[in-house]
């Protein structure tokens, strides 16, 4: 006789293998009578029976679990304000891990919260293979923020990066720049893909090719290697978008340094409007991101998630507002 399976005791409860998972896993997010149908299932057929009855009755943590995956920006730390505010009104508690995008650190930390140590997961940042491979197989609410999770069924909460990354460009043009360059964020993430394709779809629709696009990752030492880069360039564009903020500070820097004068000489936009921004010399134009309204949209998304694990939970996309400051202004003569 084979050992049963879970897909055995789904087909015997009449549910699917992922609600199986999330009654032995996280069974205060299953309906009662579903939950009871389950665990009779199990004990009909047999299936793991000591470690499944032990783990349908587990009570929920109470706690809510943030993934980072690199070092935590400002941007990050806005955010997670509005993560903590909503979640302690809701009763929650806030666990934030960094795992330093490392994949085995990513999965010995998912598998931790099949011990029921948090009932859900927000995650800043995209995901490796490995950690996408656990949430497929061992299913558990989850929530992306700022960044979609390819491939996998899990709902996200983002700016529009889009149409912010429009308006950046549209306020250039309308200062008279004709030659707009881009230093991009990280692109295999979905917010440095969409900010650039943002750039360059309204570039093109004023009739406009990119004078110059530099690949590099959300950070300062990004902004100073493209300041070097622009500094080599034989045809320099006038104006410059930075897909953030810290990004822009190290390429203004880096070019002050060198006797560029910002926005005298070039232009220069970020993108997030960290609380520094206004207080940078100069002061940064850039892309102001609903940072505590992106935590509060994430944790609300996710209880509802916790609540009623088959709900269709739709992305969210909040509106960017367009900052302007004093590091634009017309292209020099």
């Amino acid at each position: 006789m084979s050992t049963p399976k879970l897909t055995d005791v789904a087909r015997l409860a009449g549910v699917s293998p992922a609600t199986v998972s999330r009654a032995i896993n996280q069974p205060a997010i299953v309906n009662a009578q579903t939950l009871e149908r389950i665990q009779q299932a199990i004990q009909q057929i047999g299936y793991e029976t000591n470690t499944a009855g032990r783990n349908l009755r587990l009570r929920r943590s109470d706690a809510l679990l943030v993934m980072i995956s690199d070092a935590p920006s400002r941007f990050f730390s806005q955010i997670l304000m509005g993560v903590e505010a909503e979640a302690s009104e809701a009763g929650y508690n806030v666990l934030v891990s960094n795992t330093q995008d490392n994949p085995e650190r990513g999965r010995r930390l998912y598998a931790s919260i099949q011990q029921s140590l948090a009932d859900g997961i927000l995650t800043f940042g995209g995901h490796n293979q490995e950690l996408g491979d656990l949430i497929r197989n061992h299913p558990i609410p989850i929530v992306g923020v700022n960044e979609h999770l390819e491939d996998l069924p899990v709902p996200v909460t983002t700016v529009n990066n889009l149409d912010a990354s429009r308006a950046i460009v549209r306020h250039l043009l309308e200062l008279g720049h004709r030659k707009i360059g881009h230093v991009t964020g990280t692109t295999t993430l979905s917010s440095g893909r969409d900010r650039l394709e943002g750039f360059l779809s309204e570039l093109q629709q004023a009739g406009l090719a990119p004078t110059w696009i530099c690949n590099k990752h959300y950070n300062v030492e990004s902004g100073r290697e493209a300041a070097e880069e622009w500094l080599h360039l034989t045809d320099r564009p006038t104006a410059v978008f930075c897909s953030c903020d810290e990004t822009a500070f190290g390429f203004i820097a880096a070019l002050q340094r060198k006797g560029i004068r910002v926005p005298a000489d070039i232009s220069v936009v970020g993108f997030d409007d960290i609380p520094l921004a206004d207080h940078y010399c100069p002061a940064l134009t850039t892309i102001r991101q609903p940072q505590r309204e992106l935590g509060v949209t994430a944790v609300r998304m996710l209880l509802e998630r916790i609540h009623d694990v088959e709900a269709d939970i739709p992305n969210q996309r909040l509106s960017g507002e367009l900052i302007v400051r004093e590091s634009t202004g017309p292209p020099a003569n």
